[in-house]
């Protein structure tokens, strides 16, 4: 296993924390995440992002905002897997992998869009390790509407600015971007026509902790229909407007 922590990152004195990068190999994969700790690092929360999403871009508040109380873990899982149409649950298991690796034997976990789907394959494989989740605007299973939607944000030059410049930043530029944004969509039409939509409906029922689940009454990627089963499936649930 191989670790290495990066410079450091400024952030408010206030928080009382410091933040850093930090590299793993777990599972024969090359992950990282950006990691604030709390002063007695005692409560974690792990934070999975969205699609070809960072800790770093899809974090940031709650890596400043948490860290006073919470170490917070926004995790960046390796991208290589987006081929795969299992490439979630390999994120779950390399997630949890990682969190093992760091020495958190108890965390919470808080997930967004895909992120969110992980974060439950993670909760129904790795219950011994599950504090509290949250799932935020996340689905359980592909629709046509859905592949609709996608299709409609299919060009990354049309994406909000800042939202498409972050992760320009990350994975090389627009036209590395715009590769990897057409390969995603392509595993979910993989998903659709082979599992028949399938993300994680399975996965659901074996929740047992605590569980909240949000979601946007405006999603335009999401729509809130997506939030009823894992409100359905999980007995822990409760939802909250947002």
């Amino acid at each position: 296993m191989m670790l290495r922590v990066a410079t450091r990152l400024r952030l408010p004195t206030a928080a009382r924390n410091f933040s850093s990068m930090v590299s793993l190999t777990v599972n024969g994969h090359p992950c990282h995440a950006t990691i604030s700790k709390s002063v007695d690092n005692k409560k974690a929360i792990l934070c999975m992002p969205g699609a070809l999403g960072t800790g770093a871009t899809d974090f940031g508040a709650q890596l400043t905002a948490l860290a006073g109380e919470y170490s917070v873990i926004a995790f960046h899982p390796d991208q290589s897997h987006n081929q795969s149409v299992d490439f979630l649950e390999k994120h779950a298991h390399d997630a949890a992998a990682f969190m093992q690796a760091l020495g958190y034997g108890k965390y919470s976990v808080l997930g967004w869009s895909d992120g969110a789907n992980s974060s439950v394959m993670l909760a129904a494989d790795f219950p011994q390790h599950m504090e509290r989740l949250i799932l935020m605007g996340g689905n359980a299973f592909i629709t046509d509407e859905d592949l609709s939607l996608y299709a409609a944000i299919d060009d990354v030059s049309k994406w909000n600015p800042k939202r498409r410049d972050d992760l320009a930043a990350v994975h090389g530029g627009i036209d590395a971007l715009q590769a990897k944004w057409t390969e995603w969509n392509a595993t979910m039409a993989q998903i659709y026509n082979d599992k028949q939509g399938d993300i994680c409906t399975a996965f659901l029922p074996d929740v047992k902790c605590k569980t909240l689940v949000l979601h946007g009454e405006n999603d335009s990627v999401v729509p809130l229909f997506q939030a009823e089963p894992a409100m359905c499936s999980i007995s822990t649930a409760a939802s909250r407007p947002k």
